[in-house]
């Protein structure tokens, strides 16, 4: 492994500040100046955009953008220090940047990540799973227009699908199963006073099919503890849609969207290969839960 292989894999899984942390404890940062300065430089445009989030001043779109130009900046410096080192055996993992959405040529389909963590509800790891999707598209990258959108809000939602028109949906957060006397089965979002909401299937099976009226959607991944019944429901407009039969980890969440959007770059019209290729990836990780994630069309499991 070249000499800044472990900061290139910690950049790819989204561990930026334990990639600065290792970049401050690198040899050259105590006899090169102008490494250290470059460090320096990238671990203050970090902590600004961070801070900045907490404080509310930017949006956490605009975070995840500031943190993608960071590890952009971090790789480009790294791989100039590398140049003249020893070719390594190992391929480097890279993170390839965001392409803004003007320089996508007309009719790139939009894989469209939307993160919802409402408060007192457990912190996700939805940062690394969007790198990790974002990684695994790869040189396909400029192919997709991916983006990411933080949609807290019931009542904004069907709003930012109609505006961004994605051909792939994909909801990383929270979902709960049905609970007698008290909630249907659903997704948990936000109400306008920042309560969680829980968003029943029903629902969001109804405004997919008002939806599928405009524009097309090839499948819905609900990467959420719990989303089956969800999924099913949103499957009956002929639109595939993947659920979680339990609760998940972050770790099967995360391998699971890589491996599904690695095979959605391999395949973009093969719902059902991506969806073998996630499952694929859980069994190389040794992730237990082959088992949770379903496939759904037209209201039926889909199986192999």
């Amino acid at each position: 492994m070249s000499q800044f292989g472990h900061i290139r894999d910690l950049i790819s899984n989204g561990r930026y500040e334990e990639a600065l942390d290792a970049l401050r404890q690198h040899p050259l940062y105590e006899t090169d100046n102008k490494f250290r300065n470059q460090v320096t430089m990238q671990n203050s445009n970090y902590t600004s955009v961070v801070e900045q989030g907490m404080d509310n001043l930017i949006s956490m779109e605009e975070v995840m953008r500031g943190k993608g130009r960071v590890a952009k900046a971090i790789l480009t410096m790294i791989s100039q220090y590398n140049e003249n080192s020893a070719p390594s055996d190992k391929p480097q993992t890279t993170v390839p940047p965001l392409i803004r959405e003007k320089d996508l040529p007309p009719g790139v389909p939009t894989i469209l990540f939307l993160a919802s963590h409402p408060r007192n509800m457990g912190k996700l790891q939805l940062e690394k799973e969007f790198v990790k999707i974002q990684t695994e598209l790869g040189d396909s990258a400029p192919e997709f227009n991916l983006k990411i959108k933080f949609e807290p809000r019931a009542d904004t939602l069907t709003k930012t699908m109609l505006e961004d028109r994605p051909t792939y949906v994909h909801f990383a957060g929270h979902g709960v199963g049905e609970t007698d006397g008290f909630n249907p089965a659903g997704i948990v979002l936000e109400d306008r006073h920042g309560n969680p909401n829980v968003v029943p299937g029903a629902a969001l099976a109804n405004m997919f099919r008002l939806l599928k009226k405009r524009f097309t959607i090839k499948v819905v991944v609900l990467n959420a503890c719990e989303s089956v019944e969800q999924a099913k429901a949103i499957s009956t407009n002929g639109i595939y849609a993947v659920g979680m039969a339990e609760e998940i980890p972050d770790n099967l969440a995360i391998s699971f969207a890589g491996g599904f959007y690695l095979g959605i770059a391999e395949s973009p019209d093969d719902i059902p290969f991506a969806f073998e290729m996630a499952l694929n990836n859980l069994l190389m990780e040794n992730i237990d839960g082959q088992l949770v994630p379903k496939l759904f069309l037209d209201g039926e499991e889909v199986t192999f």
